[in-house]
């Protein structure tokens, strides 16, 4: 009984400490995707623009962001991709 309640504790620990963390990421994708929503809309009327994803990657500097089709209607030209920057 006590290898079990231990496992549950373990399980329930584990679910605490990454919701915080999960929500966290929620909320910045849909910072990203409000903000390439008005961006997009500027051009095209496409509506919202959904993140599905993000890859942070601090070595490189870089971050990967994986939206739906609907940012691919706006034309992507210096001053949108800075903006977008």
């Amino acid at each position: 009984m006590k290898h079990f309640s231990f496992r549950i504790f373990v399980i329930f620990i584990f679910i605490i400490g990454i919701s915080p963390l999960v929500l966290a990421q929620k909320k910045t994708e849909n910072q990203i995707s409000d903000s390439l929503t008005v961006i997009a809309n500027m051009y095209s009327r496409v509506g919202r623009v959904a993140v599905s994803d993000f890859v942070i990657n601090l070595k490189a500097n870089t971050i990967i962001v994986k939206a739906n089709d609907r940012l691919s209607n706006i034309p992507f030209r210096p001053y949108n991709v800075a903006r977008i920057y």
